[in-house]
């Protein structure tokens, strides 16, 4: 089970990487189209329901922050995971647990889930 959590982790924790670089980009081209004058202007012109140039400006720019929110997420998941990794606290699997939630990251709760089976575990006596 140890190595299996181990394992799991370290996917984890590079899929958390790959997850930082991918919503940062998304983020940051969200801000940047929302700072784009002359593009929401178009989209604002060129709307059937006559939403105004401040609506997308509001609109790309929360959805930027979101993804930039996610970003930090995954910070945090990426550095929970490679401490998962030689831990077998309890409140350290259950914060695994919590931001493999919040990262959107499945493996992370996997392990997580095989820390705790595999801390609760005794190894078996055996009787000679």
């Amino acid at each position: 089970m140890n190595n299996a959590k181990r394992i799991l982790f370290t996917i984890s924790g590079i899929l958390s990487i790959l997850g930082i670089l991918l919503w940062l980009s998304i983020g940051i081209v969200f801000v940047a189209l929302a700072n784009n004058a002359e593009f929401v202007e178009r989209l604002a012109d060129e709307s059937s329901s006559g939403t105004s140039a401040e609506f997308f400006q509001v609109y790309f720019t929360s959805l930027g922050v979101m993804f930039i929110v996610f970003a930090v997420m995954c910070v945090i998941n990426t550095i929970m995971c490679f401490k998962g990794r030689n831990s077998d606290s309890k409140k350290v699997m259950i914060l695994n647990i919590v931001f493999g939630v919040l990262s959107s990251i499945g493996l992370n709760i996997l392990a997580a889930i095989f820390g705790l089976i595999a801390r609760n575990k005794k190894p078996k006596e055996t009787t000679e």
